[in-house]
């Protein structure tokens, strides 16, 4: 792709071949907007031809030029490059509920085929015409939300991309998204982004939609080059944190939540991350704190409102619990997991047939939820639908058998198939743990399932012994619920002493429907 400067449309004998996204970023100087975005779509689309694009937009420029050439009034300026982007050429916010969850609306070519994005899209509209015209024109972020603004001497005005480009203070700005002075001061938001970090934000929406589609290892990629040219870009330690939690690496999460904390202590995702990690340990009162705040600070946040129900769930409080989780859809329809929610608490009300319906509303929007995959089960065997239920259990077993075939290193897989195998084939559940914990050593939920299978075999001694085992060996690699483990130890040994092995799983309903 030529330099940015702009002086005609290029031949095809002028570009040189693409380099990677990951070259284009290390260079320090001569970086170009164009040629990042266009190898950050040839990474997601390899059939898309970058030089045919870039002649195109060579193009499009050369008419704006045209168009500008004369004025020398920066508002006529800004008010031209307004109506050719929106009018004349037709470009449009994508309004969708799911817009952010498209992967088209991060790839510049498509952005241009279909005249549609959401803020980030089309803001680099603004920013790829400047930068080949030479305008003054810079990204500027703020808390979920993408802008730009047009700043040289003595004039400066905002541009809002999702409203046609009209003019909005940043006070509007401050106000809306709740930025606090210490962050304005220390330019955390609302200053003019270099264009590596406009290329950061791409980075991370491309992260978040990798880690969306289950794929860790690109999306942990994509936040890594992100924090590698941004230091201070709180969503990548936010994003960071939630791929550490998926794994089930609890303490690696909680630094990682800390560090965007530390950053911003009103940043919505790490409290809620700081939440769930409290709240997978079981402290109620710690993870209330967490999802409080950030239910005062964003009161439609479905995440913060369902998280919150489970704490009333788990203090026995259904009603209320059952309130949240509704309002958490009410405010996000597409929120799986505040529907898995609520239908977990309609099971503990004891309305099966609720449950049932809406485990069913999740599973018709994504096939492959595993949550509501596992709960139906629980849901059809309460209900009495016992065939129904055992061909559920079959089909998902025989889907977990075959995700280990193409993914057999993957730990968790082992454990969740240990799980629906465990009442009919110990013997198997057993094997199938301890596979887990080869892939995973001190892994504390494999521990305990696997003390808790011995237990239920009627190896009490041996349950004890796993779990003393743990606490003494494990280290400070995981962070686990001590007070649940002792509890458990002790339980066992009076088992023991009576001389009778456990009956059923340890854990309660709502842990298993989580």
């Amino acid at each position: 792709i030529p330099s940015p400067s702009f002086s005609a449309v290029p031949r095809t004998e002028d570009f040189q071949p693409l380099p990677s996204l990951e070259q284009i970023l290390a260079k320090k100087d001569s970086f170009s907007l164009l040629q990042a975005l266009t190898a950050f779509s040839k990474e997601l689309d390899p059939s898309f031809n970058p030089y045919s694009f870039a002649k195109d937009f060579f193009q499009l420029s050369e008419k704006l030029k045209k168009r500008i050439e004369g004025k020398k009034k920066d508002g006529k300026i800004i008010k031209t490059l307004n109506s050719f982007i929106f009018a004349e050429l037709g470009f449009q916010p994508d309004s969708s509920p799911d817009k952010q969850h498209q992967i088209q609306n991060l790839m510049i070519h498509k952005i241009l085929e279909s005249k549609k994005a959401y803020c980030l899209g089309l803001s680099a509209l603004y920013l790829l015409f400047s930068e080949i015209l030479n305008l003054p024109i810079y990204g500027v972020s703020v808390p979920g939300h993408f802008f730009v603004r047009y700043e040289r001497e003595n004039f400066s005005q905002n541009i809002e991309t999702t409203q046609k480009g009209k003019s909005l203070s940043d006070s509007y700005y401050i106000k809306k998204y709740k930025i606090s002075d210490d962050l304005l001061d220390r330019g955390v938001y609302l200053s003019n982004l270099e264009p590596k970090e406009v290329v950061v934000e791409f980075l991370n929406n491309r992260g978040n939609y990798f880690y969306r589609l289950g794929n860790l290892e690109k999306a942990e990629a994509d936040f890594n080059l992100a924090l590698a040219h941004s230091l201070n870009f709180i969503p990548a330690y936010g994003s960071k944190g939630f791929i550490a939690l998926r794994k089930g690496a609890l303490k690696e999460a909680r630094n990682y939540f800390k560090e965007a904390l530390e950053i911003n202590p009103f940043y919505g995702m790490a409290l809620l991350g700081m939440g769930e990690i409290y709240l997978k340990l079981n402290h109620l009162k710690k993870a209330e704190e967490y999802f409080q705040r950030l239910v005062e600070l964003e009161p439609e946040n479905p995440l913060g409102l369902t998280n919150l129900g489970l704490i009333y769930g788990r203090k026995g409080h259904l009603d209320k619990a059952l309130e949240l989780h509704q309002k958490a859809v009410y405010y996000d329809t597409q929120c799986l997991y505040a529907y898995n929610n609520l239908a977990a608490t309609y099971y503990r009300m004891g309305k099966t047939e609720e449950a049932i319906a809406t485990f069913q509303f999740i599973l018709k929007q994504n096939p492959q939820f595993f949550p509501a995959l596992h709960n139906i089960i629980l849901a059809l065997e309460k209900s009495g639908l016992t065939e129904r239920a055992r061909k559920q259990k079959k089909e998902l077993i025989e889907y977990y058998r075959s995700l280990l075939k193409d993914s057999p290193k993957e730990d968790r897989y082992y454990y969740e198939l240990a799980r629906l195998v465990r009442e009919e084939n110990i013997g198997e559940a057993l094997q199938l743990i301890q596979q887990a914990l080869g892939l995973r050593p001190y892994f504390p939920d494999y521990v305990e399932f696997l003390a808790e299978t011995y237990a239920l075999k009627g190896d009490t001694i041996k349950a004890r012994e796993t779990l003393r085992f743990f606490l003494e060996n494990s280290g400070q690699a995981y962070l686990y619920n001590e007070k649940r483990i002792e509890k458990s130890i002790q339980k066992y040994y009076e088992l023991e002493k009576e001389g009778k092995k456990l009956t059923s799983s340890l854990k309660d309903f709502e842990e298993e429907l989580s």
